[in-house]
C-alpha cells in the first residue's frame, strides 16, 4: 500500500500596517535586499519604519509584498497594540518592537509591530502592574490618535449617576461631566452637556480637554460592554 503524501505550504509571513495621522506605516526586517531596496524610498531610518504618504503608495507596497510572500493587515483602530510602561521600566526590547512610542509625566507608551509583539512584551515580564496588563488586553487604555492628537483621553466609570476618571493617573478619582463645547467658547458647558445616564455601570473612553471639573470638546472613543466593565471596576475598585 503506498503511503500517503503531503503537499507541505509554507505559510506566508503577515505585516500590520497602521494609519497614523495622514501616514500608512510598518515595521518589518527583511532578509531579501531586493525586497527591501525596492521600498528604500518610503524608509524612515530615524524611526525604523516603512512610511507612506498617500494610498497610492501604500497599494503599490502591498501589492509588491503580495508578490514576495507576506500577507498583510491594515489596521486603524490601534486599541490592543499598546503597551503602557512607567518610567522606571526597562523599555530597550520593547522599543526594538514598537512602530511608535510616546512619553509622557509617569509612563512610555508603545504602539507594537504586530500582536506577536504585544504578546511578546507581555511574557517579558516587564509589565508588572495588574490594571495595566488588563487595559492593555481589553484595548481600553488608549486609542487611535494618541501618536497624532493634541487632546487627552480618560478612562472613566460611571456609577450612581457620576463620572470618575481612572486614568490618567494624575486626575484619578477626579468627578467630572462632559461637554462638547470648546473651553475657550463664550457660552457656558452646560449648553452642551453630554448625558451619561445611558452608560451607567459601563467603563468608557473620552478624548477632549479637561478643566475646571469639565472635559471640554469631548469625543467617545470607546465604550466597554458589561463583562469588561466589570472587570475594569474590579481593578478600580470604583
Amino acid at each position: 500500500m503506498q503511503a500517503n503524501t503531503f503537499d507541505v505550504i509554507e505559510r506566508r509571513k503577515r505585516i500590520t500596517f497602521f494609519k497614523l495621522g495622514k501616514l500608512w506605516v510598518f515595521k518589518q526586517f527583511f532578509d531579501n535586499k531586493e525586497l527591501f531596496n525596492a521600498l528604500l524610498d518610503y524608509y524612515n531610518k530615524d524611526q525604523y519604519r516603512f512610511e507612506f504618504k498617500s494610498i497610492g503608495a501604500r497599494n503599490n507596497a502591498l501589492k509588491l509584498l503580495e508578490r514576495s510572500g507576506f500577507d498583510y493587515d491594515l489596521v486603524e483602530h490601534l486599541k490592543g497594540y499598546l503597551v503602557q510602561l512607567p518610567k522606571s521600566a526597562k523599555y530597550a526590547q520593547i522599543l526594538k518592537n514598537s512602530v511608535a512610542f510616546k512619553e509622557t509625566a509617569n509612563e512610555r507608551i508603545f504602539l507594537m509591530k504586530d500582536l506577536a509583539a504585544v504578546e511578546e512584551a507581555v511574557g517579558l515580564g516587564i509589565i508588572q502592574n495588574t490594571r495595566a496588563k488588563i487595559l492593555i488586553s481589553l484595548g481600553l487604555y488608549l486609542n487611535r490618535g494618541v501618536f497624532v492628537s493634541t487632546n487627552e483621553q480618560f478612562l472613566c466609570m460611571v456609577s450612581d449617576g457620576k463620572l470618575t476618571i481612572l486614568l490618567p493617573e494624575s486626575e484619578a478619582g477626579n468627578v467630572v461631566r462632559l461637554t462638547e463645547m470648546p473651553m475657550q467658547a463664550a457660552m457656558p458647558p452646560e449648553a452642551q452637556e453630554i448625558s451619561i445616564k445611558k452608560h451607567e455601570g459601563k467603563a468608557i473612553m473620552v478624548s477632549g480637554r479637561y478643566g475646571g471639573g469639565w472635559i471640554y470638546s469631548t469625543e467617545m472613543v470607546d465604550l466597554a460592554g458589561p463583562i469588561l466593565s466589570a472587570l475594569v471596576h474590579k481593578v478600580f475598585g470604583k
